[in-house]
């Protein structure tokens, strides 16, 4: 069998096996999870792509796939609009932004969500 046949007898079966895990036509593929604390209060977030998170004293900022979510001490925000008001005594926070939309728990219990 000819180089070039066999070559293209194996490496077809490899590229549609390797292939097969991407995320054809929407970027990267990938799941982030971030944490960072701000005035003594964890925040966690999960992402179905790939995130990054920026802290300061008073909040935090994590993008993905063009969206923003801030978090403050009295709320989170994703793009600017409010998602959910956070309870003063609320310890831990839990952003969890999968399946097209924005999940936010403090504490264990749910305080708001919003599609994206």
């Amino acid at each position: 069998m000819p180089f070039k046949a066999s070559l293209m007898i194996l490496g077809l079966p490899l590229l549609l096996a390797l292939s097969a895990g991407c995320d054809r036509g929407f970027g990267p593929v990938g799941k982030s999870v971030l944490s960072t604390e701000i005035d003594g209060r964890k925040i966690r977030g999960t992402f179905a792509r790939p995130a990054s998170v920026h802290a300061q004293k008073t909040d935090a900022v994590f993008k993905f796939n063009n969206h923003q979510v801030l978090v403050t001490s009295e709320a989170v925000l994703l793009d600017e609009v409010e998602v959910a008001k956070i309870p003063a005594e609320a310890k831990q926070l839990e952003l969890n932004g999968q399946g097209g939309k924005l999940t936010v728990t403090a504490d264990g219990k749910s305080i708001g969500e919003k599609p994206f």
